[in-house]
């Protein structure tokens, strides 16, 4: 027998407007940051010392990877909310118990069949199963803005040293002071890992992610439905 569905109304209309809100956020963040970035290199002048244009590099390939990890995991509860409307509020032959309670059971499945649900996942097609959500834009402004700033800083930094210091590699680092050799390296670190999690989480993989937690949901509330 099916449950009752007292608030199922207010909460399709709950859900469809977080993933409307959630979608401007995700977009309007790495424009937030870029358009501040290029405020503060335009207008921070000539004045600005080695270790602050090293530091202020450093800040910006940072905020990137964080604002990275922050857009994946939005993406990844976007799919999750997406799957669950198709599957409870969209489907007539669903059994609706409330989002919090279906989230619990959600999360408890995921925890104990975690292992098998790539298996699952693997062997199973469903249409429309992706869901973009405007990631892969997302995704490919992170790589460009990074890319581009750091094109843009080191061809600022090197612009103001002499020809025969930049030729000789060795020369020019050894005159760096232990601050900025030291943040040159956490810099590049970041850089690495900013690399890592760009290409792990790439648009083709991230857009799957309904696919999964559709699975989830099925397994985890027993819906079962022919799609």
């Amino acid at each position: 027998m099916n449950e009752p569905r007292l608030n199922s109304e207010k909460e399709y209309e709950v859900l469809r407007k977080e993933l409307l809100e959630a979608k401007k956020y995700v977009l309007a963040r790495p424009m937030l940051i870029a358009t501040i970035s290029l405020a503060l290199i335009k207008f921070r002048g000539n004045t600005t010392s080695q270790d602050d244009t090293i530091l202020f590099q450093s800040i910006f390939i940072g905020l990137y990877l964080f604002n990275l990890l922050f857009t994946i995991d939005r993406m990844k509860d976007m799919a999750k909310k997406v799957s669950y409307i198709q599957l409870i509020h969209e489907n007539k032959k669903s059994d609706w118990i409330g989002w919090e309670t279906s989230l619990m059971r959600y999360r408890n499945w995921q925890e104990k069949y975690s292992k098998d649900l790539r298996n699952i996942v693997k062997n199973i097609k469903i249409n429309g199963g992706k869901y973009d959500g405007y990631y892969s834009l997302i995704h490919g402004m992170h790589i460009l803005f990074v890319a581009l700033f750091l094109i843009a800083s080191i061809s600022e930094f090197f612009s103001k040293k002499p020809n025969n210091e930049i030729n000789n590699i060795i020369v020019y680092i050894s005159k760096f002071s232990n601050f900025s050799i030291f943040i040159i390296f956490i810099t590049f670190i970041t850089l690495i890992i900013f690399v890592v999690i760009a290409v792990k989480n790439r648009p083709s993989v991230i857009n799957n992610k309904i696919l999964e937690s559709r699975e989830i949901w099925k397994k985890a509330l027993q819906i079962k439905i022919n799609q």
